[in-house]
């Protein structure tokens, strides 16, 4: 997002696409500016894999990378504020107030290879409250297409996957999978102000050259 350093404070959204937002702020300080980068990184809550119980697992990839692709799945995350920290939760384990579970079994296919994705998962009685609107997120191009869900794997004849995982509530400084943006950029936005007194004993050519010195083609002469 671009900030402006002024008294007069606002802010105004220029940008809005499914997978990129760009604000304006007008009269913020520098450090306040960042401090709004950082939170948007590390301390937005988002619902993410936190725990993969793996039962069955004959495919290529060991469990440990299958779970790493698992934790990378981004999860719809709109009703986190309903779900407790499981720090903070007074069950044994998980429950409903802070956990959804899913499930997936896959198996390959004679004469051919299948791809296990995110749309695999499916919720359990523990993920029934909550699975309908905790599930992982449909992912968008810049034209509002759909793009495929996350692969997870592929499956060849014979192999099968066989996993539980359990979605928890968390934030991005506890672990990068809970990370609710890709990157957040700072840039501060240049006030230009032209003395008009100087300005006006300049001639039309060195005008022009001041125009033609800017590679952004920020000015304009106007001849009126």
């Amino acid at each position: 997002f671009f900030f402006f350093s002024s008294r007069r404070r606002h802010t105004r959204c220029r940008e809005v696409s499914w997978a990129r937002r760009c604000v304006q702020e007008t009269g913020v300080d520098l450090s306040i500016a960042n401090a709004l980068r950082r939170v948007m990184i590390a301390e937005v809550p988002t619902m993410a894999i936190d725990l993969v119980t793996v039962n069955t697992n004959t495919s290529v990839l060991h469990d440990e990378y299958i779970a790493h692709r698992l934790g990378l799945i981004p999860f719809n995350s709109s009703l986190s504020d309903s779900y407790e920290y499981s720090r903070d939760c007074l069950c044994p384990g998980y429950c409903a107030k802070c956990a959804v579970e899913f499930t997936l079994h896959a198996k390959g296919e004679k004469g051919r290879a299948i791809e296990v994705t995110s749309l695999d998962l499916k919720p359990t009685e523990i993920g029934e409250e909550g699975g309908d609107k905790v599930l992982p997120a449909k992912l968008y191009d810049e034209l509002g297409k759909e793009e495929p869900p996350v692969l997870i794997t592929k499956l060849n004849e014979n192999q099968e996957l066989d996993l539980r995982v359990i979605v928890r509530k968390g934030i991005g400084k506890e672990h990068a999978k809970w990370n609710p943006v890709a990157t957040v950029a700072l840039q501060q936005a240049p006030f230009i102000e032209i003395n008009q007194h100087k300005a006006m004993t300049m001639t039309i050519k060195q005008k022009k050259e001041i125009i033609d010195s800017c590679p952004a083609n920020v000015f304009k002469y106007n001849d009126g």
